[in-house]
């Protein structure tokens, strides 16, 4: 039996359509057993190859990190002619595998200045994030909870009862695939909800 038909071989990700910010588990299937296949034959253009596995003749594997502090597509793919069949024939060149990436952290949120000091010990707090982003309040270094979005890139957020006191907040914006901010500058007023004593007679 003469054997003339070319090994093709088909490129997934463990990511799918979904964008990432982390590294991608890239599998490489051919459709008979190969051999010579390594990973200086994959492409990989913005990302860094990382461990490459053969899982067994016709599956190998591939660790891509995605650039720091970007985002855009890596794309990953195998050239014709780099791996061969018991044959003798070669590969045929496999479809990109095209993957989107965001490593880049939303800006810090801003805080609009609170009254430095109020007798309503529930303070609501306008802040500024980027658009989409989940934006966690804390005061004293202790979460109080998720500002609501208003529009465009405006939240607000209403604390529960505070106890009198000195406060500082600040707060984190969390993008939609996970990367999370710096903190915002802080705040700070002072809750002071006791009247004075009245004259004395």
């Amino acid at each position: 039996v003469v054997d003339t038909t070319l090994p093709t071989v088909v490129i997934t990700d463990d990511k799918g359509s979904s964008t990432t910010n982390g590294d991608i588990l890239y599998t490489f299937t051919f459709s008979e057993d190969v051999s010579g296949f390594t990973a200086a034959d994959i492409t990989v253009s913005a990302g860094t190859a990382g461990l490459f596995t053969q899982v067994s003749d016709t599956i190998y594997q591939l660790i891509v990190t995605p650039p720091a502090n970007a985002a855009g597509n890596i794309t990953v793919g195998v050239a014709a002619s780099v791996a061969i069949d018991a044959a003798g024939n070669t590969n045929s060149i496999a479809t990109n595998n095209v993957q989107a990436y965001d490593t880049e952290a939303p800006s810090a949120p801003v805080i609009a200045a609170p009254a430095a000091s109020t007798n309503d010990n529930t303070v609501t707090l306008t802040l500024n994030a980027e658009a989409g982003s989940t934006v966690k309040v804390y005061a004293n270094g202790v979460l109080l909870g998720s500002a609501s979005f208003v529009s465009g890139t405006e939240y607000s957020f209403t604390t529960s009862a505070l106890l009198d006191g000195a406060y500082s907040v600040t707060a984190t914006a969390t993008d939609a695939v996970g990367n999370v901010s710096a903190e915002a500058a802080p705040r700070a007023f002072i809750v002071d909800t006791v009247a004075p004593s009245g004259p004395a007679i």
